[in-house]
């Protein structure tokens, strides 16, 4: 038992997943629900997808705003704990820094 579960952890440890700190990997974690500020117009996180390509792994969000469906694609640079952004809404996309995506978990209200 104890070597099935070495090897679960070992397995889990070598996973191909996207890779960094707690502090520079904000935007590869948020979930369902979190609200973006993105170049100042507010979105809202539906669908969390992480993606595997030839240029390596991203994680694209699919998100609700006023103006209709939009999606940021969140990109680490290899060897680096830098990220690359892409907003997409409509048939508009445009490269973005990070300072210019705000990220807030939204708050459920439940009845107590």
């Amino acid at each position: 038992m104890v070597r099935q579960l070495v090897e679960l952890i070992r397995s889990w440890w070598v996973a191909d997943r996207i890779r960094a700190g707690p502090r520079d990997g904000r935007l590869l974690r948020l979930c369902p629900g979190h609200a973006l500020v993105v170049q100042g117009r507010p979105a809202v996180v539906l669908r969390r997808r992480v993606v595997s390509t030839a240029a390596g792994p991203h994680v694209a969000y699919e998100c609700d705003s006023a103006v209709g469906p939009c999606e940021l694609i969140v990109r680490l640079v290899p060897g680096t704990s830098a990220v690359t952004l892409t907003w997409s809404e409509g048939a508009s996309e445009v490269s973005v820094s990070e300072p210019e995506v705000e990220a807030y978990r939204r708050r459920s209200h439940r009845p107590q």
